[in-house]
């Protein structure tokens, strides 16, 4: 606009009427135009800066908003999370309770299979409280370790075994083993169970000697 105006200013300029227009007139008659491109400039550049300012303030208010859910959504994670743990927890106690109580229960049975006082041929309820003490094992196996399981077990065909091979002289000595041998699962129960450190592993239990005779399997006791 300067440079415009400069040699506007420098030349002269004949007026509508017919008569030459002086630099000063030159010098009003432009001042209102240029006042007024200065003005839109202004404006222009006033329009452009709130423009830009409500852009950042608005890309401003959307991050918070975003980082505020974010933040909300991490905090009920969390909390979705420790509720979970603590539900998992929960049941981890109840779980390892109830094992312990297994083991505690299998361990009873055992003396009840060490003690139990059968006459043969007697109606003392010996083939229904075996195939109880068999019943109660399928049932519970889940929850026992592999070790106070496999020992439970051992207990209820060496009690078959003393039962059922007779008293005459032959089979004293297998009747005596079996014996030896459902006295050691109580101790291998214990050791096997949760509570004394037992991991599933196997306790020691003594073999079959052989030349035993066979027995009846637990499973199918009859009266």
């Amino acid at each position: 606009m300067r440079s415009v105006r400069g040699s506007l200013l420098g030349t002269a300029v004949k007026s509508p009427g017919g008569g030459w227009m002086t630099e000063q007139l030159i010098e009003k008659a432009l001042s209102p135009a240029v006042t007024a491109v200065i003005g839109i400039i202004a404006v222009l550049n006033t329009w452009l800066i709130l423009r830009k300012t409500n852009r950042f303030q608005a890309a401003q208010a959307e991050r918070a908003r975003t980082f505020q859910r974010e933040e909300t959504e991490r905090a009920q994670a969390f909390q979705r999370a420790q509720a979970g743990d603590a539900l998992r927890l929960q049941q981890a106690h109840a779980d390892k309770a109830t094992v312990v109580d297994k083991h505690a229960q299998a361990y009873t049975r055992w003396r009840q299979l060490l003690f139990f006082k059968h006459t043969t041929g007697q109606a003392d309820g010996w083939a229904d409280f075996m195939n109880e003490m068999q019943d109660w094992l399928a049932a519970n196996t889940l929850y026992l370790t592999e070790g106070a399981a496999k020992a439970f077990a051992e207990a209820i065909t060496n009690r078959v075994v003393m039962d059922t091979v007779g008293d005459h002289s032959a089979t004293a000595h297998h009747r005596s083993e079996a014996f030896k041998r459902l006295e050691a699962a109580g101790p291998a129960i214990l050791a096997n169970s949760p509570r004394y450190g037992g991991r599933g592993s196997n306790a020691p239990i003594a073999e079959m000697p052989s030349g035993e005779p066979t027995a009846r399997p637990a499973f199918i006791v009859e009266p």
